[in-house]
């Protein structure tokens, strides 16, 4: 049976690849990425675009006749497809689609790396995002790539990253952990003065000795100061509740009630009042260090071996 020639042309335009705009015939659901443009699809049933550098399966709706707009990851937004329309949703029309709490990705690596930043991000996995304007601009991060000061870095909800300074300095963030790179201020060659802000999640420090500069950990209701130690801080916004804790030397922490000071194995549970009292604890289990037992200077220097190998293999 020979097919009428509109619904032949159809098919044939919904089969091909294009670039902009829905060809007339196709469904609003088509799949994003591909070779050679975004081939339309003739289903609601979105597969989507699988990113493997974040994980994410990525679908983007597209009204006939107009540009198209990506909505992140699918799984997340299929489940409001019916209820939600571009205009409705701050996800319509991302560049690059958008992050797993519906921000959008706007850039790539490369446009907002600092290629003589103080700190390089040399391990991740999961969705890990990266802005250099405060957060108007994200984009995921790519291995080697290199920050400096005034830099936001958050993991998604199964995102991880280490983050390697100039002076030996290895902060790893644990998943939903966001931060701010306050200060990154080389002193000499070697030593920086060291301000980061923990805007939420947890955050775990192997600081090198210092000699003559700082590094510090902000909460919203906290200042951890050490001079060179293993260390980890978590912050809940919502509750204003932060936590620190001691795992080598000794850690110094500020409040609105004065300066506790922590030893090893030793924690403290501070609010907007002031600092609890101070506990000891046992560094296993629920305590252990948040990468798994070696802070960063064990499991996460293995994960950025594993991860830039397989980088390697991948580029190779």
């Amino acid at each position: 049976m020979k097919l009428p020639l509109a619904i032949a042309l159809v098919l044939v335009m919904a089969s091909f690849s294009f670039a902009g705009t829905c060809p007339a015939g196709a469904s609003d659901c088509f799949l994003c990425g591909g070779n050679n443009g975004i081939p339309c699809a003739r289903t609601d049933a979105c597969m989507g675009y699988h990113d493997p550098n974040s994980g994410l399966d990525i679908a983007c709706a597209c009204p006939q006749g107009k540009p198209c707009a990506c909505y992140c990851p699918y799984s997340q937004y299929g489940a409001q497809k019916d209820a939600l329309t571009p205009s409705e949703d701050r996800c319509a029309g991302c560049v690059y689609g958008c992050s797993e709490d519906r921000s959008c990705i706007t850039a790539k690596a490369e446009d907002i790396a600092a290629p003589n930043g103080p700190a390089e991000i040399t391990a991740y996995e999961g969705e890990v995002l990266a802005s250099n304007d405060g957060g108007s601009t994200w984009a995921r991060v790519a291995p080697g790539m290199r920050v400096d000061y005034g830099y936001m870095l958050k993991t998604g909800t199964s995102g991880r990253m280490t983050i390697q300074l100039d002076d030996g300095c290895k902060v790893y963030m644990d998943p939903d952990t966001t931060l701010n790179t306050k200060e990154l201020q080389r002193k000499n060659v070697s030593n920086l003065d060291v301000v980061i802000e923990l805007l939420k999640g947890v955050i775990f420090s192997d600081v090198t000795k210092r000699e003559g500069t700082k590094f510090e950990l902000e909460t919203g209701v906290s200042v951890t100061g050490v001079q060179g130690t293993q260390f980890s801080v978590s912050y809940d916004p919502a509750t204003k509740e932060s936590v620190t804790k001691a795992y080598e030397g000794s850690v110094s922490v500020t409040s609105a009630s004065g300066t506790t000071r922590l030893s090893k194995n030793q924690m403290v549970t501070v609010t907007e009042s002031g600092a609890g009292e101070v506990s000891s604890f046992t560094p296993t289990g629920a305590n252990a260090p948040p990468s798994g037992g070696g802070g960063c200077g064990g499991a996460a220097i293995l994960l950025s071996v594993l991860l830039l190998g397989a980088a390697a293999v991948r580029a190779g």
